[in-house]
């Protein structure tokens, strides 16, 4: 079985799921994006959404900028 993760071609053992892959995956935008966590506008964001949830406080731009650097 083969399958991608974190940009590289990698081959799976057949007991590696896919939904530890999609951990993996998603671990890594999590860690890119709170690197680039803006407290400032996270506020403001989660006060908008009268507060049910929590955000990195990214703009729509950079974090689409981000994502696609990562998953470039």
């Amino acid at each position: 079985m083969v399958c991608w993760f974190v940009s590289s071609l990698v081959s799976c053992p057949p007991k590696l799921s896919r939904k530890f892959i999609m951990h993996l995956y998603i671990q890594g935008i999590y860690t890119i994006l709170d690197q680039h966590r803006n407290d400032e506008i996270a506020g403001s964001m989660k006060q908008y959404m009268r507060n049910q949830f929590d955000f990195f406080g990214i703009r729509a731009e950079e974090r689409r900028a981000l994502c696609k650097e990562y998953l470039n």
